[in-house]
């Protein structure tokens, strides 16, 4: 069987077949800092955390189903509207924004953490990049308090 559909070693290592270490690590440190940017602006930053385990394991879990989706369509690009919804799966199954403190609202913080990180990037591949400076205040109210 192929590697991203059965045969996986312990350490992931079948994943620098298909994607080289620098693509990995690139994407690992541009989520992380969007997550970052994201908790700060919604004045959490230091009530939470992100779990460092569940972060990495969204990552991978990503990459490695993008090596599925290669090996079963046999392609060598996937799809940007695959590449963002494994990306948002990824990230809302494993969780990784935690509570330090309590916070009020706090029942759906990932979702509005994901969304805050992703609709920016799915806009700017529709040709519409979100800017403050352009986007109306309704939309930008909402983007910010969706529930």
């Amino acid at each position: 069987m192929n590697e991203a559909g059965c045969d996986k070693d312990s350490h992931y290592q079948f994943l620098l077949r298909y994607f080289p270490e620098h693509i990995i690590k690139s994407r690992y440190e541009a989520l992380w800092k969007d997550t970052v940017k994201i908790l700060e602006s919604l004045g959490v930053g230091d009530k939470v955390r992100i779990d460092e385990e569940s972060f990495n394991m969204f990552v991978i879990d990503y990459f490695t189903d993008i090596a599925r989706l290669k090996d079963f369509q046999g392609i060598e690009r996937a799809n940007v509207n695959k590449i963002y919804g494994y990306e948002l799966f990824w990230f809302l199954r494993r969780r990784p924004i935690q509570l330090i403190e309590p916070i009020a609202d706090n029942f759906d913080l990932n979702e509005k953490v994901a969304i805050s990180i992703f609709i920016p990037r799915i806009l700017k591949e529709a040709g519409m990049p979100y800017k403050k400076e352009t986007q109306n205040e309704a939309f930008r109210e909402r983007l910010n308090t969706w529930r």
